[in-house]
C-alpha cells in the first residue's frame, strides 16, 4: 500500500487555550495564548524531547512576544502550579506527553 503525506494531515483545530495574566506588564497583553503542542513542527518536538529543557518547552508553546510577560508573572510561582498549567494545556489540546518523540 502506498501512502502520501496528505493521508496524515490533520485539519482539526480546537479553541485556543488562553490564560489571563493577573499582573500584566504595562502596555503588554492581558492574556497569553498557548499553542497546540500537537501542531508544533516535528523538528521542534524532537528538539524539545532531546533537550528535556523546560524553558525551551514553554517558549515553544508561547509566541516570542507573549513569553516575557508570562514569565514575569509566573517565574516566582511554585513549580507544581506551572506543571499543573502545562498539564491543563496538554489536556485541552488532547496532547499525550507519552507520545513525544524519544
Amino acid at each position: 500500500m502506498r501512502r502520501s503525506s496528505r493521508h496524515y494531515k490533520n485539519e482539526a483545530s480546537r479553541e485556543p487555550f488562553e490564560l489571563d495574566l493577573e499582573a500584566p506588564i504595562e502596555g503588554g497583553p492581558t492574556f497569553v495564548t498557548f499553542l497546540d503542542p500537537n501542531k508544533l513542527p516535528s523538528e521542534s518536538a524532537f528538539d524539545i524531547a532531546r533537550m528535556g529543557d523546560a524553558e525551551n518547552s514553554l517558549r515553544s508553546l508561547l509566541s516570542e512576544d507573549e513569553y516575557p510577560p508570562f514569565w514575569a508573572e509566573w517565574r516566582k510561582r511554585p513549580i507544581e502550579e506551572l506543571n499543573d498549567l502545562l498539564e491543563d494545556v496538554q489536556k485541552h489540546y488532547g496532547s499525550d506527553p507519552k507520545k513525544l518523540p524519544r
